[in-house]
């Protein structure tokens, strides 16, 4: 995670392409589970897309249209700011 993290900050840097700071292992077991997961009806959730949620979601989309796939694919974007010093005293 923070090897990926560290590839996100890397990004704004450097003037080549940085790799992406997702889960590119959950891709490759992704990819040929699409269609099984359209027939069957199969709901996935998965916490993937470690410091880059959008560009997983993106690249999740192409293989789905790809494919020609009927599933729905959503994206959550959290982000905590709160300390857990913080927290403790609000809860």
């Amino acid at each position: 995670m923070a090897t990926a993290a560290g590839r996100r900050v890397d990004q704004g840097n450097a003037d080549e392409a940085a790799a992406p700071a997702y889960d590119l292992s959950f891709l490759e077991a992704l990819n040929p589970a699409l269609e099984d997961l359209a027939k069957y009806g199969i709901k996935l959730a998965v916490n993937a897309g470690v410091a880059d949620t959008k560009g997983l979601y993106d690249v999740v989309m192409k293989m789905v249209q790809a494919k020609g796939l009927d599933l729905k694919v959503l994206s959550i974007y959290l982000q905590l700011h709160i300390p857990i010093w913080q927290y403790s005293i609000l809860s």
